[in-house]
């Protein structure tokens, strides 16, 4: 027997950011300790975030721009990053949990960037696959790029599915694709997380193997986060997911994230990138015909100031302007 339950992140009231003082340095983000308690008490009276808005703001660092990396950052707070640069919890070469943190006196916490964007290509990855199953469409190998993410160069080409002989393409059979996982050796950066290996080598060249490659990545996200039920009985009973805790409190910020992915892969609504600022949003109707636009007001305001150049700029060539 199977029990539908509403999809949402457990206690995404507590994502609040703990300080103000973020920087980004020699490829670290890192959160630096208020001591100032008025600053401290002023940051935990702010108002807490919704969970769509929490991944529209993730998928708005698309664009890899550090500066509004640093934003959100100050904003939201740590992912939950180990120093490996996974989700706390992500499973190990002996596939064990890592909890492993890079502890600093005066530092609350430090995550490689590297970490975020792969996390922020992989959000935006598995919306664009659901968009394109929705549809009955099957997503090219091209586009699924962000699932070599975290393995190493000079190790994709051991996942590629065909390999060229003697002039020829094969195709590579099973037991080959999956042996750099067999192979893994201590001190291979690949063994701090070979569950990555282990999606980059699944079969996806029909819409089936892709619907099933997709549902394991939100499979591996939720687990890397340890997300589990919570329960919590006020006027009803109320069930979400959230960190596995026996007391159904407390919340990481990527394990959030990735509930109101699979929320959003559930809702299945097609989502376009904005054409000003290159956010993915759902649109009220999805067309092709026309320019993106989210409903931001700095991106309305844009798109009229566009409008309006472009109208001059016409009149003025036709002689009607002056």
């Amino acid at each position: 027997m199977y029990i539908t339950l509403h999809i949402t992140p457990a206690s995404i009231k507590s994502i609040r950011p703990s300080t103000e003082r973020v920087s980004i340095e020699e490829g670290q983000i890192i959160w630096r300790t208020e001591t100032d308690l008025k600053k401290v008490r002023e940051l935990y009276s702010r108002r807490a975030v919704s969970g769509s808005q929490l991944l529209d703001d993730f998928l708005g660092l698309g664009n890899r721009d550090e500066k509004a990396l640093r934003t959100f950052a100050r904003k939201y707070g740590p992912l939950g990053l180990c120093k490996h640069g996974f989700a706390l919890g992500h499973r190990s070469r002996d596939f064990g949990r890592c909890h492993e943190l890079d502890w600093q006196s005066g530092i609350r916490a430090r995550e490689p960037v590297n970490g975020w964007w792969r996390y922020i290509s992989r959000a935006e990855g598995a919306l664009t696959v659901a968009d394109n199953l929705r549809r009955g469409r099957k997503t090219e190998e091209a586009d699924w790029s962000w699932l070599y993410e975290g393995i190493p160069r000079n190790r994709r080409r051991n996942f590629r599915f065909e390999l060229e002989v003697q002039g020829h393409r094969r195709v590579v059979p099973d037991g080959a694709r999956l042996w750099p996982l067999a192979t893994l050796q201590e001190g291979d950066p690949l063994a701090e997380n070979p569950l990555l290996a282990g999606l980059a080598a699944q079969k996806r060249s029909t819409l089936k193997e892709q619907k099933q490659v997709l549902a394991n990545v939100l499979n591996q996200w939720l687990d890397e986060g340890e997300t589990g039920l919570s329960v919590a009985w006020k006027s009803e009973i109320d069930v979400r997911l959230g960190v596995s805790h026996p007391l159904g409190i407390g919340n990481r910020l990527l394990t959030s994230i990735g509930v109101q992915l699979l929320s959003q892969v559930l809702l299945q609504r097609p989502r376009v990138r904005c054409d000003i600022c290159h956010r993915i949003f759902p649109p009220k109707k999805a067309r092709n015909d026309r320019a993106n636009l989210c409903p931001r007001a700095e991106c309305k305001q844009a798109r009229n100031k566009m409008r309006v150049y472009a109208f001059r700029t016409k009149n003025q060539q036709t002689g009607v302007h002056k």
